[in-house]
């Protein structure tokens, strides 16, 4: 039977070979779409793959401290009717420090 070689010799799951560049996080993908302008809401959000939006804002504002304009507006729901939701996008006084965070996660802008 083989042994497992020693620990040093071992690779980490998150070391890469060569330049190929580690893919984006979804906070990471999110916030470079609203840096570019996006206006989202939780709807949109999960069009683009990111199905808890609402936490994705709350990680932003109270971990990185990134300030959003939020909006209610209403979107046609499954019943025929309407339902209120927020819309978020970044705002302008956050922009210089979202490019800084996006480019210290290799976020490329």
């Amino acid at each position: 039977m083989k042994k497992a070689p020693p620990a040093k010799a071992r690779k980490r799951p998150t070391e890469r070979k060569g330049n190929t560049p580690k893919k984006p996080t979804k906070i990471a993908r999110m916030l470079a779409l609203m840096l570019a302008g996006a206006r989202l809401n939780r709807f949109e959000a999960a069009d683009l793959g990111d199905s808890c939006f609402n936490s994705t804002i709350s990680t932003l504002y109270n971990d990185y401290g990134l300030d959003f304009d939020r909006e209610w507006e209403e979107v046609d729901n499954s019943f025929g009717g309407t339902t209120p939701v927020k819309a978020y996008q970044l705002a302008d006084a956050s922009k210089e420090r979202a490019a800084r965070l996006l480019k210290r996660w290799g976020v490329l802008i």
